[in-house]
């Protein structure tokens, strides 16, 4: 009697063969196996993968061919087939999926006997009595007695372990170079290594650097389970001995990767300092390590520790290779960032000396300034603020942000600001003018820099203002009637390939009047610019009648409590005392 089947995958086309065999060759199968006398190799022994035979719906006795034996660890009989029962299963093997044991009865031959259907393709975790962690890729279908129903499985599979491992390490290497060089902080890129390390890798992942004086400071602990974590921190806060021969200490002087395979109690109790380590070294329940070389770019940063603990995984050399690739990705974004931290703070040191110390101060005029650096990990912005005073008595003042980051933009904004102050003081120089000149400076430049800016005078006695744009976000003006307004602006950024000829504004300010200049980073930090404007026409408003100390800060923090700004803010602001007289 022929029993009809659920086709599955060609590759598992053996399985179909037994499916379809009659009864009583099904049942030979078994008594083959019991016996174990025939001294012939059978043709269930002689199928190209694992193979397992359920002859009941339950699954509580199975017959494995030769290689399924070897695959679990047992000799077979001489025909190459063994019996086992389901307890002896559970004995030899647990299967896992993410991490969780899974119950017989959701196995793949269990769920084929029971409902009749064939389960493909299934990848499980696979832990052996020997301690090996590997992965197989499953197959069943069911058994049908006379009457059609099911009344066991045949099931069938191939270990992947290496395949998935090397597809498990590409992946994990494409996913740890897209997330170690997403930082520009030191501390951050190796913080981010070790989460993707843990577990993935290792149960616990470890980071020494290198200090000034040759010693070692852990810089990064990273455990699993966070109740662990703390638990990790203090064993790694033992001194270690810088002159200790393996270990960190020796990885770093020499570069070598270190594998620990198994970690025995006595290699426990060598590396411990006093009980209390080795109390907490034990907890820990260590079953494999490496260590492996910080190391980018001819520099030593440091060293790499792994850990297998609670997963028992053994590490190989395969791993070891995983491993310091791993490294090198780490040891590249941490050197990154270390010279990015240089570079950011060389110019924010040059952009905090180029902005003016102090501001000109009249009588019933008042200037305030205030800069704020971006709160993402971008380098200096190259914005400006300033005012002098003129020989004629009038105070020259302008604002600007130079496109682009870093040192560069910086030195660029630095020079902007002194052909500003140069040009002012030309015979017959006029706002408009100033611009001319700077945008003339600019054009002899390779790099073809470009930057918005303002440049205005007021006179102090008769308080009239004349200002030129140069594709500059517009003054804000809170006047004495409670009103704040958008100033006229226009004109293209100095440095574009067609600036054209700026153009001027005049106007005449009046006593208890608030002027603001801006830059564009007090406004983009919504992504509603209206909004932000509105924002900061309101945040105008209120401040001209407040009594800040500096209404620049103040301005600033009406606008941009709690907002992550994502580029760098300066703030430039004139007060008109309300009783100031005009002349």
């Amino acid at each position: 009697m022929r029993h009809e089947v659920s086709p599955l995958p060609t590759h598992a086309a053996s399985i179909v063969q037994l499916q379809e065999a009659d009864d009583i060759e099904i049942r030979q199968v078994f008594e083959q196996g019991q016996t174990a006398n025939s001294g012939l190799r059978s043709p269930f022994d002689a199928l190209p993968f694992a193979t397992l035979i359920a002859d009941d719906a339950e699954c509580t006795r199975f017959v494995a061919n030769r290689k399924a034996c070897e695959a679990l660890g047992l000799a077979p009989g001489i025909d190459g087939s063994l019996v086992l029962t389901q307890a002896d299963m559970e004995l030899r093997v647990r299967f896992l999926r993410n991490g969780r044991e899974i119950p017989f009865h959701e196995l793949p031959m269990r769920v084929a006997a029971a409902e009749g259907t064939t389960v493909s393709d299934v990848e499980l975790d696979v832990r052996l009595q020997s301690g090996r962690l590997c992965k197989w890729l499953m197959f069943a279908g069911p058994l049908f007695d006379e009457n059609q129903k099911p009344r066991g499985a045949v099931g069938a599979f191939v270990d992947i372990t290496e395949r998935s491992r090397e597809t498990e390490a590409l992946r994990f290497i494409t996913d740890a170079g897209k997330v170690v060089f997403l930082s520009l902080d030191s501390h951050t890129a190796l913080e981010r290594i070790a989460q993707i390390t843990v577990p993935r890798l290792a149960d616990w992942c470890a980071v020494d650097l290198i200090q000034p004086d040759g010693s070692l400071r852990s810089e990064v602990v990273l455990h699993s389970d966070p109740n662990k974590t703390e638990l990790a921190r203090e064993l790694r806060a033992y001194p270690t001995d810088p002159d200790q021969e393996r270990g960190a200490p020796q990885v770093t002087r020499t570069g070598a990767s270190e594998l620990y395979p198994e970690i025995s109690e006595a290699m426990l109790a060598e590396s411990a300092v006093d009980e209390r380590h080795l109390k907490l070294l034990t907890s820990v329940g260590f079953t494999s390590a490496m260590v492996v070389a910080l190391r980018a770019r001819g520099r030593s940063f440091g060293a790499m520790t792994f850990i297998s603990a609670e997963s028992g995984r053994r590490y190989d050399e395969k791993d070891v290779v995983l491993a310091e690739e791993l490294a090198l990705r780490a040891a590249l974004a941490y050197d990154n960032a270390l010279l990015y931290e240089r570079q950011h703070r060389v110019a924010d040191e040059l952009q905090q000396a180029l902005l003016p110390s102090e501001l000109p101060q009249m009588a019933g005029l008042r200037f305030d300034a205030a800069y704020l650096p971006s709160t993402q990990e971008t380098a200096v912005g190259g914005d400006w603020y300033d005012a002098f005073p003129l020989p004629d008595g009038r105070i020259a003042f302008s604002i600007g942000d130079v496109v682009g980051h870093g040192l560069a933009a910086a030195i660029i904004m630095g020079e902007i600001r002194h052909t500003f102050r140069v040009a002012a003081l030309e015979q017959g120089a006029t706002p408009a003018r100033v611009l001319t000149r700077a945008n003339e400076v600019m054009a002899l430049h390779s790099d073809e820099p470009m930057a918005a800016a303002i440049f205005g005078v007021i006179d102090p006695k008769t308080l009239a203002l004349t200002y030129a744009t140069a594709g500059h976000p517009p003054p804000v003006l809170a006047g004495p009637d409670g009103a704040a307004v958008v100033c006229p602006h226009g004109g293209v950024m100095l440095g574009a390939p067609q600036s054209g000829t700026p153009c001027e504004w005049e106007m005449g300010l009046q006593p208890g009047s608030l002027l603001v200049l801006y830059t564009d980073g007090i406004l983009e930090h919504s992504r509603d610019l209206i909004a932000a404007e509105t924002l900061l026409l309101q945040a105008a408003a209120l401040e001209r009648t407040s009594a800040s100390s500096n209404h620049a800060k103040a301005l600033m923090r009406r606008t941009l409590r709690g907002v992550e700004h994502k580029d760098d803010v300066a703030v430039l602001t004139l007060r008109v005392d309300k009783d100031r007289a005009v002349f």
